[in-house]
């Protein structure tokens, strides 16, 4: 009888050291650019969720993309393939998450639909993924704090898009002068 119950709690100690669920959200922070990744895995190690990431363009305006996410995990390694579609956005458009892949007229306005493969690595409360420019880390977090990031970066845009409105407003004046001493 004790080595039945021995082979039990083995049994339970060895079910129970089977790898993390990675599920959660995870917040990833740079300079002028917030993400939030929400997933879902499942047991047999498939991921579903989305991706959203906002930025601040040059102009001063934000950006703001929005993934549908679907993937793998072995717990060690990860690969998603991100799709959104943004209706208002042009043929060229690039972002950090990658470049157009298929343009259609949809109700007379031309639609961009974005298919993005990103790999890398799950390590902790950590997810790395692998971009042409760099690895980006999400760290597990809350919407909470990706929210907190992006009132910050609503800030943020409302300064670059006053210096930028200034800076037009002195070369216009720079221009005037110019003109009028002629």
């Amino acid at each position: 009888m004790k080595r039945f119950i021995s082979l039990v709690i083995l049994t339970l100690v060895l079910a129970a050291c089977g790898r993390p669920d990675i599920s959660g959200d995870y917040v990833a922070l740079s300079t002028g650019t917030v993400s939030l990744l929400q997933i879902t895995e499942t047991p047999d190690g498939h991921i579903q969720g989305t991706w959203e990431r906002t930025q601040i363009e040059n102009s001063g305006m934000l950006s703001t993309n929005h993934f549908v996410v679907a993937g793998t995990t072995d717990g060690h390694s990860i690969t998603l393939s991100a799709t959104a579609s943004n209706p208002d956005h042009g043929v060229s458009h690039t972002s950090h998450f990658g470049t157009i892949v298929v343009t259609e007229t949809i109700a007379s306005r031309q639609a961009a639909v974005w298919k993005v493969n990103r790999s890398g690595t799950v390590s902790g409360n950590t997810i790395s993924l692998v971009s042409p420019y760099r690895t980006v880390e999400y760290r597990r977090g809350t919407p909470d704090e990706y929210y907190s990031a992006y009132r910050k970066l609503v800030t943020q845009s409302g300064k670059v898009a006053m210096e930028n409105y200034q800076r037009q407003q002195a070369m216009l004046r720079a221009e005037k002068n110019a003109n009028g001493s002629h």
